[in-house]
């Protein structure tokens, strides 16, 4: 670049040179003139001084340049990658926060769980197990004891009864509300039914106080259940001895379906306990890895 300026620059001068006429005192042709030699050489190092201060401006002002833009997209630069690590962030947080949501709504929904678990349906349904098993073998010890009167049958029948009982020379089905005074006459009967009735006290204690924890469908027959017991234990405390006839009592029987509702809730909470600890598991290993 330097010497391109350097060269246009002679060419004008000597150009000028050619073009000015020569004057009166001019040295004879041939012979070079002092003075005119002298001039040509200042006029070279002005020419060769110019040129290097152009280029120390251009050497000056290339990087400043370069240095502005720099600083601009640099700037941009910044706030791009400052704008989408905002945007990151947010959308974590957002995450985050669902997943705390999540979190908190499954370790309400496990509290409620376990306290289902552990304070209505183990008991109720242990407590039910029991009474059934008591109820079985106050079947077997009447029918035992008095054959001709009771009739254990193998298999239930059509009609759900386990037993049957002699009245009226036929064979019907027994219910333990209708012949309560016939089997307190039978001391070892009568020592079943007494712990079947501990055992109804200790039931519905655990309704009245946790009837809250049972499922909709379930309620109504808890309350059937407190009825017949509510019927039964006073029939026991007055001490009646005649019995009545089977199917006498238009209600407070026995609900049968509720030993198979509080079994299939049980199970069922069982079931979703053991799928959560699963599920944490998964989670913990996922972390880990």
């Amino acid at each position: 670049m330097r010497h391109i300026v350097l060269a246009a620059l002679l060419f004008t001068v000597g150009f000028r040179a050619q073009a000015q006429p020569p004057s009166p005192s001019s040295a004879p042709s041939g012979l070079p003139s002092p003075a005119g030699a002298a001039g040509q050489g200042e006029t070279l190092e002005s020419l060769q001084s110019r040129v290097e201060k152009l280029e120390k401006s251009d050497e000056k002002g290339v990087p400043a340049w370069i240095a502005f833009y720099g600083v601009i997209i640099a700037a941009a630069i910044a706030g791009i990658f400052a704008l989408v690590g905002q945007f990151l962030n947010a959308r974590r947080q957002r995450e985050l926060d669902q997943r705390k949501a999540l979190f908190d709504q499954a370790q309400r929904l496990l509290e409620f769980r376990l306290k289902q678990l552990e304070l209505f349906y183990a008991p109720l349904f242990a407590s039910l197990e029991q009474s059934k098993a008591l109820y079985d073998k106050l079947l077997y010890q009447l029918s035992r004891d008095d054959p001709h009167q009771y009739q254990l049958l193998d298999q239930p029948d059509v009609d759900h009864y386990r037993m049957h009982v002699m009245e009226d020379g036929k064979w019907k089905g027994f219910r333990l509300l209708d012949k309560l005074p016939a089997v307190r006459t039978n001391p070892k009967a009568l020592n079943l039914v007494e712990e079947i009735l501990s055992i109804g006290s200790r039931m519905t204690e655990i309704i009245s106080k946790n009837a809250g924890l049972a499922s909709v469908d379930l309620l109504p027959i808890l309350g059937q259940y407190m009825a017949h017991y509510a019927i039964l234990l006073t029939m026991h405390r007055r001490g009646e001895t005649e019995p009545y006839p089977a199917g006498w009592h238009t209600m407070g029987y026995y609900p049968r379906e509720l030993n198979a509702q509080v079994e299939k809730g049980y199970r069922e909470l069982n079931e979703f306990l053991d799928s959560f600890v699963e599920a944490s598991k998964r989670v913990v290993a996922e972390l880990a890895s």
